[in-house]
């Protein structure tokens, strides 16, 4: 997932946590380890991320999950203009546009347009 400029500082915080965790446990962080880990080196559970996840969801009022940020970023990309749809594919680690437009969600202003744009041609015909 691509990250903002201001989450860059708090991504390398965490991988400096979790190297000095790991080298106090005399561990080397190998290519299959999470960058979030909890206090013995191991990587946190999907149990644990859904935890957090509701601690977010509860504070800003709306249901976050892990799965659900990447639908938002497919949906928010696939809407942006001049975006090239095979960026967004091989961000998502898709091997085809398919998969990467299933996860388009879409939005209420863009059935809103279909529709409106819909009604516009069926009027212009008559």
């Amino acid at each position: 997932m691509p990250l903002t400029p201001a989450a860059i500082p708090f991504i390398n915080d965490a991988i400096a946590q979790t190297r000095a965790k790991h080298r106090s446990k005399l561990r080397i962080i190998g290519p299959d380890d999470y960058i979030l880990s909890g206090a013995r080196s191991l990587s946190l559970s999907r149990k644990h991320l859904d935890e957090v996840f509701d601690i977010i969801s509860e504070q800003i009022g709306i249901k976050v999950c892990p799965h659900k940020v990447r639908h938002a970023f497919s949906t928010f990309s696939f809407s942006m203009p001049n975006v090239n749809p095979k960026d967004i594919m091989n961000m998502r680690g898709h091997k085809n546009i398919d998969m990467s437009m299933y996860y388009n969600l879409g939005s209420a202003e863009g059935m809103e347009k279909v529709a409106n744009t819909f009604n516009d041609k069926l009027l212009a015909e008559k």
